[in-house]
C-alpha cells in the first residue's frame, strides 16, 4: 500500500494475520531492463548510470526520465537530464522556498557531489546547512553530505541561471582539493578561449587518464578544446579527444569530432591516427573499415613505421 494511514482492511486484521513485504529499489540492471521492456530504451551505460543515481532505483522515476530521454540526441545530453513536468513542478515548489543559501548548497551539491560539509558552509553561508538540512532537501553524515534526493539537487540546477552556476563553478574551484576537479569547474565556468586553462587542462586531462578517470578526462579534453584560442594549434587536442572518446565508446562523438577535421590535420602520423580511430566511431559494415584502413595506409605513404601501425 501508498505510505499514509492504515487501511480498513489492515485494521480488521490483527496483525499476527498481515505479512508485510518491504519493496525495495530496482538494481541497475533492473533499471536497464524496465527502460528497455517498457520504451524499448537502451542508453549508454554513462547515462544510464545518471538516470539510476538521479532516480535512486525508483522504477517510477526512471521510467518518466526515461520517456524524456526517449526523443534526445543522447551524445549531446551533457549532464543535465530532463526532468518530467509533473516532479519538476512538485519539487521545483520545494525548492524555490528554500532560504537562498539553502538553495545554493543544494546546487552546489548537484555540480559536486564530493562536497563535504566545511566546504559547503564555506560555499553558502554557516547557516546554509543547518537550513538545508532542516528542511530535508539534505542529508549529513559526519562530514559527508548528499541531497536528500538526486532529484532535488537536479530541480535547482535548473531553476537556476546561467550566470549563477558559472559563478558557482568559479567558487567551487576555490575550495575543492582535487586539481582535476579544480580545472573542471574553472573549465565550465569560462566562455571565452583561454590559452592558459586550456593548457593547464592538457595537464589535468593526462593526470585523469593516468588513473583510469576515463569520463572525466574526456569531460577535460572537450573544454580543452573549446577554450584554445581560434588561430591556435589544435590538433593535439583533437587527437587527444578522439583517443579518449574511443576508450569511452561514444561512437558518435568520435565520428563528428574527426570527419571534418582528419583530412586538414597538420601531422601525417596524426592524420594516420585519426584514420584509424575513424574506424571506431559510426561505422555500417567491414567495407567501412576496410577503406578507413586504406585511407590509413595512404596516408601513411612509404613510411614503415606508420605503415606498420595501421597493419598492427
Amino acid at each position: 500500500r501508498r505510505p499514509g494511514s492504515r487501511t480498513v482492511l489492515e485494521r480488521a486484521l490483527a496483525d499476527d494475520r498481515v505479512e508485510r513485504l518491504v519493496v525495495g529499489t530496482t538494481s541497475l540492471g533492473g533499471t536497464r531492463q524496465i527502460l528497455a521492456s517498457r520504451l524499448g530504451l537502451r542508453l549508454p551505460h554513462h547515462v544510464l548510470r545518471r538516470v539510476y543515481d538521479t532516480t535512486t532505483g525508483n522504477p517510477l522515476f526512471a521510467l518518466e526520465v526515461g520517456r524524456m530521454l526517449a526523443g534526445l540526441d543522447l551524445d549531446n545530453l551533457g549532464d543535465e537530464l530532463p526532468l518530467p513536468d509533473a516532479i519538476e513542478d512538485v519539487l521545483g515548489l520545494r525548492v524555490a522556498d528554500l532560504p537562498p543559501g539553502a538553495r545554493r548548497a543544494l546546487l552546489a551539491l548537484d555540480l559536486d557531489a564530493d562536497l563535504r560539509v566545511a566546504q559547503l558552509r564555506e560555499l553558502a553561508g554557516p547557516g546554509a546547512v543547518a537550513q538545508a538540512q532542516d528542511s530535508g532537501v539534505v542529508a549529513v553524515d559526519g562530514e559527508r553530505i548528499r541531497p536528500a534526493h538526486p532529484l532535488l539537487a537536479e530541480v535547482a540546477r535548473r531553476s537556476a541561471s546561467g550566470e549563477d552556476v558559472r559563478r558557482l563553478h568559479t567558487d567551487l574551484a576555490a575550495v575543492v582539493v582535487d586539481e582535476q576537479r579544480r580545472s573542471l569547474h574553472l573549465a565550465i565556468a569560462a566562455i571565452k578561449p583561454d590559452a592558459g586553462l586550456a593548457e593547464e587542462l592538457d595537464d589535468a586531462v593526462c593526470r585523469a587518464s593516468a588513473r583510469g578517470a576515463t569520463r572525466l578526462a574526456v569531460d577535460l579534453a572537450a573544454h580543452a578544446l573549446r577554450l584554445t584560442p581560434p588561430g591556435d594549434p589544435d590538433a593535439a587536442r583533437v587527437v587527444a579527444l578522439a583517443r579518449l572518446l574511443n576508450a569511452a565508446g561514444e561512437k558518435q562523438r568520435l565520428t563528428r569530432l574527426l570527419e571534418p577535421r582528419v583530412a586538414t590535420l597538420p601531422d601525417r602520423a596524426d592524420r594516420v591516427r585519426a584514420w584509424l580511430l575513424l574506424t571506431g566511431g559510426v561505422v555500417r559494415d567491414n567495407d567501412d573499415i576496410h577503406a578507413l584502413l586504406q585511407r590509413a595506409l595512404d596516408e601513411a605513404g612509404d613510411d614503415a613505421a606508420l605503415r606498420l601501425r595501421v597493419l598492427c
